[in-house]
């Protein structure tokens, strides 16, 4: 596996909490894994959350 770049940190706006790893499979495909362990800025005061990988059903 090839790191293409990242992490990077979204500090700011809506998304927030966010980091974000951009990496190529040995075969060639390229991915993007993006994670939020505290959640985004925008939950916070969000009366609806647009989803939760702890609860991908809601």
């Amino acid at each position: 596996m090839k790191t293409r770049l990242g992490p990077l940190p979204v500090k700011e706006g809506p998304a927030a909490g966010q980091t974000i790893l951009y990496f190529q499979a040995p075969w060639g495909l390229q991915f993007e894994a993006i994670s939020y362990p505290q959640g985004m800025a925008y939950e916070k005061g969000a009366e609806t959350v647009l989803w939760n990988p702890k609860d991908p059903a809601k």
